[in-house]
């Protein structure tokens, strides 16, 4: 697994091939859609592949896999897609909604979140899924910052750089050096 901040109770590997085990293919294939393997072991005498289909996008992009919150769940990021799922259950694998390629993934184990960024936005994942999704933050990209006291800092690139703190609970805004609609703050 790429990052491993979360106790995972699985291993999780990038591979070419599934070379003849078990192989569930996740995702609809397109006339330009790749696919890209991983070898599951979930510690309990099941080792098996998912084959994550998604589009293709011409370019280089984001393909990370990191642990959730949840010792059983893997967020996949595949070509810029966003993939979780239970690996108990392969069927249980299904593409996020993300507004956008994923550009950033990162684990916050102190505030018990993955955090992923689009040029757009910004998705916290916990253990159950996805928690909230931001409002629509940038013009170019977001990039993270820390996470402390159920803050997340982060750096929004419209025209100009300006930081932006989300509480991490429900996603509203707690600070921006740059106007935003009142909606995007908490009451």
């Amino acid at each position: 697994m790429n990052e491993k901040n979360f106790d995972s109770d699985f291993d999780a590997t990038l591979i070419d091939f599934a070379d003849g085990r078990t192989e569930y293919i996740i995702g609809t294939e397109s006339p330009f859609s790749t696919r890209r393997s991983v070898l599951i072991d979930d510690h309990r005498g099941n080792t098996w592949v998912a084959t994550f289909i998604c589009p293709d996008m011409g370019r280089k992009t984001l393909t990370r896999l990191v642990a959730m919150p949840n010792p059983r769940r893997l967020a996949a990021v595949i070509r810029g897609v966003l993939f979780l799922g239970n690996v108990d259950d392969p069927a249980s694998f299904e593409q996020i909604a993300a507004s956008g390629s994923i550009q950033d993934i990162r684990s916050y184990p102190e505030e018990n979140v993955v955090v992923v960024t689009t040029p757009l936005r910004i998705l916290c994942l916990d253990e159950n899924g996805v928690r909230w999704r931001s409002h629509r933050l940038a013009l170019e990209g977001v990039s993270l910052g820390e996470a402390s006291g159920n803050l997340l800092h982060a750096t929004v690139d419209n025209e100009e750089t300006h930081q932006i703190d989300l509480f991490i609970n429900n996603g509203k805004i707690a600070h921006s050096t740059f106007t935003l609609p009142e909606s995007f703050y908490t009451g």
